[in-house]
């Protein structure tokens, strides 16, 4: 067994990825992996220390045992830098120099407990890579930005109260860096340290010969209009001379060794990725009778980066889940043709699929007495039975798209984030739209329910169970059984919900429209979700909620 034990000194965490207003967490083990490589090269790169991370690098992903953590308020600072050229504008109050101060955001978190570990359970390391992953630990002082203060250890157990991430693409629900074999090697081969300090020598010499050069061509001058002695002046010319040729041999060294100049340096990344899930979540399998949707859904928070209004809400619903699914597709080129069918809902030739798909889920704030339907957050559900392969690929789309955010037109910029983060509300857990694993008994509807069809009844009681018939279909068509009694109503059943006639209806190909319901489903025995019915399921319509669940 090996545990690596790390302590948040302050409490908090300070560090991200992809986006500096969002603080990462739980830190993902190639965070902890690269601070341990910066320690290993700034004390020295001892050789054992180096055996012992190309070690650690080949073992498979660790568990991530975790405290729940509070995204703190971002402020923008400015603060001096150092990655920007030029003369400087700004002075300094403590020095009277004067050096620029430019807009910087640092994404903090506040942790439950200032505890964190990595846990390998089958892994056994040799005593000379426990000695030197110990003394490596000890040289780790921070773990993402320089002020997220870190100690470090190899730890005898794991703390039993921290929430635990295990890897599991199948059921993945977010996508953190590992380090894989061969990531040391590829670090270093991006940092390219050798080249740079042999160039920086080079240079320096260089600077060095030309300076004395310039001092001695400076002298010969002075001993010349100073009236030296023939003797004196000869010395000089040839002092200055001889300076001037190890000047040009120095600079000849410099650009034989780098013909093409300056020797490439890039920061150093890690991205290659892992699908996590809370074992919380995977703990208990389900009895109850379930959808063709993965319960395992993969939930995001939504933030307004831009636009007039400060939140979205359920009539928005189509706008965003169209968005959003169009913005997928844009990064899904270089995925699979499998991850590509799953996002679009089409084959490679264009035809519709004949299976299940992603659904683009809306998660609003209902079933509250102060509910109103806001959308705090979206969730994405994958069919079941996909490899863990094609899952992960998707993910990493998705978390293409919350790099770049959402565009919505009228409605603003909207930001996209995997949900890691202690969540006050239950509407941000995916329990509480699928009720995994115990399954429940009644659910309503959040967003209505559009028609497969139009009904063709003319009578109001024969028009209604014509409805309830092709609800039933559609319980039939996701894998449910079918229900006991289905209840057609204008208004749903959940607290903040709008009544159908608020939402926009959905469009056929030749421009007409389809009509839509709330809806109460009733079982005999319990079924897990999520359930999502109707022509419209698979962007964000016919969502439906276990009764008796409150925010």
């Amino acid at each position: 067994m090996l545990a690596i034990g790390i302590r948040y000194l302050h409490g908090v965490a300070v560090g991200s990825h992809g986006e500096h207003g969002r603080v990462e967490w739980p830190p993902h083990p190639a965070r902890v992996f690269m601070a341990m490589v910066a320690a290993h090269y700034q004390t020295g790169a001892d050789v054992s220390e180096r055996a012992a991370l190309r070690w650690l690098e080949e073992l498979p992903e660790p568990e991530i045992h975790a405290p729940d953590a509070e995204p703190c308020r971002v402020v923008t600072q400015f603060v001096p830098v150092n990655d920007k050229a030029g003369p400087s504008k700004a002075l300094m109050h403590s020095l009277p120099i004067t050096r620029d101060r430019q807009p910087r955001m640092f994404a903090r978190a506040s942790l439950a407990s200032d505890t964190v570990a990595l846990h390998w359970p089958n892994a056994e390391p040799t005593p000379e890579a426990r000695q030197a992953l110990t003394a490596l630990c000890g040289k780790v002082t921070r773990v993402g930005h320089s002020t997220s203060l870190v100690q470090m250890w190899l730890a005898d157990a794991v703390p039993a109260e921290l929430q635990r991430w295990i890897v599991d693409e199948k059921r993945s629900t977010h996508l953190l860096r590992v380090p894989k074999a061969g990531t040391l090697a590829e670090l270093d081969r991006v940092f390219n340290g050798e080249a740079i300090a042999r160039y920086c020598d080079l240079k320096v010499a260089e600077d060095e010969a030309e300076s004395v050069a310039e001092a001695a061509a400076k002298a010969h001058a002075l001993a010349k209009a100073g009236g030296a002695t023939k003797e004196a002046k000869k010395d000089a010319k040839m002092v200055a001379d001889a300076a001037k040729a190890s000047a040009k041999a120095a600079g000849e060294a410099r650009a034989t060794a780098f013909p093409a100049g300056e020797p490439p340096q890039q920061r150093p990344r890690i991205s290659t990725y892992a699908g996590y899930v809370k074992a919380e979540e995977t703990s208990e399998p389900s009895v109850a009778s379930g959808s063709v949707f993965s319960p395992h859904l993969a939930v995001f928070t939504l933030e307004r980066e831009d636009g007039p209004y400060r939140q979205l809400d359920l009539a928005c619903t189509l706008a965003l889940t169209d968005r959003w699914r169009e913005a997928l597709a844009s990064q899904a080129n270089d995925l699979s043709p499998e991850a590509q069918g799953l996002i679009t809902g089409h084959a490679p030739g264009g035809a519709p699929l004949q299976f299940a798909h992603a659904a683009f889920l809306p998660l609003a704030f209902v079933g509250h007495p102060h509910a109103d339907g806001r959308l705090p957050g979206v969730a994405l559900a994958l069919p079941v039975g996909r490899s863990g392969e094609v899952r992960s690929e998707v993910l990493r789309a998705a978390a293409r798209v919350c790099k770049e955010g959402l565009k919505l037109g009228r409605l603003g910029v909207w930001k996209l984030a995997f949900s890691t983060m202690a969540c006050p509300l239950e509407t941000l857990r995916p329990t509480t739209w699928t009720a995994h694993p115990d399954g429940a008994t009644q659910w309503s509807t959040v967003t209505p329910i559009a028609y497969d069809h139009h009904p063709k009844a003319k009578a109001k009681s024969e028009y209604l169970a014509e409805v309830a018939a092709m609800i039933t279909s559609g319980c039939k068509r996701i894998g449910l059984p079918h229900p006991r009694e289905v209840i057609v109503t204008p208004v749903s059943a959940h607290l903040g919900a709008p009544p159908s006639h608020a939402f926009p209806r959905l469009r056929r190909k030749d421009g007409s429209e389809r009509r839509h319901t709330h809806a109460i489903l009733l079982f005999d025995e319990a079924v897990r979700g999520p359930v999502i019915i109707g022509a419209g399921r698979y962007r964000g319509y016919g969502l439906c909620r276990p009764m008796g669940v409150e925010s």
